[in-house]
């Protein structure tokens, strides 16, 4: 994390330091009436209410009891204070006894899942190739199966959107691995028709149908934790 300078400079470099660590949606609340609560972030599908400390002494029981109560405040699911210092012994004991999380010396020991970021990654990379499919679909004559083909870049897109969506909605993952298995039969229908006997893009989408089953597979053993 960058030095920072001041309190108020301070909550926009955790604001940073918590989008590196995977986290969504972080939004710096308002400096006056924040109800304790100075940074509002999602991860792993929980809202949390973080409150920034810039201290040069260890942090102490009021900050637990604010952004306990702030969290409340903004339904969120989770509470935790990050400081660039330590906590005082009072103040581990209440946030063990409230449930709020303590982020002392800068440290966030929260990563996004390996699978999130996986598909995210996937989403990217399908939807590019699904808007240069459309192009070449839609901007060439003489394509054999043209409609096919279209309908086809349509549905990439589709796919790559939905498999960006995972993070927030859990019906995203279904019709993202949908999306690939049809995506893999139609594109073997086309190289059929075309006369080809294989088709790297079929089993490419097969592949991608595998990885997002088994990251499914994977969000279920995280939600039975």
């Amino acid at each position: 994390m960058n030095v920072a300078t001041n309190g108020y400079h301070y909550e926009y470099e955790c604001a940073k330091l918590l989008r590196k660590h995977g986290f969504s949606k972080v939004s710096v609340t308002k400096s006056s009436g924040d109800q304790g609560v100075d940074i509002i972030a999602y991860a792993n599908g929980k809202k949390y209410a973080i409150q920034c400390k810039f201290y040069s002494s260890p942090v102490g029981n009021s900050a637990i009891q604010e952004v306990y109560a702030g969290a409340k405040f903004y339904n969120c699911d989770i509470a935790a204070v990050i400081t660039n210092s330590t906590f005082t012994p009072a103040a581990v004991e209440l946030a063990n006894a409230t449930g709020v999380l303590l982020w002392a010396n800068d440290n966030i020991p929260i990563q996004i899942p390996l699978h999130h970021s996986l598909m995210r990654t996937i989403g990217v990379l399908t939807t590019i190739f699904g808007v240069l499919c459309a192009w070449g679909a839609f901007s060439f004559d003489g394509i054999k199966y043209s409609a096919l083909q279209q309908f086809e870049s349509i549905l990439i897109i589709f796919t790559g959107i939905t498999a960006l969506l995972n993070l927030k909605k859990q019906i995203a993952w279904l019709l993202t691995l949908g999306g690939y298995l049809l995506l893999f039969l139609l594109s073997f229908i086309i190289s059929w028709l075309c006369s080809k006997t294989f088709s790297i893009t079929s089993f490419i989408f097969l592949f991608l149908a595998i990885v997002t089953y088994n990251n499914i597979l994977q969000l279920q053993k995280q939600h039975l934790h």
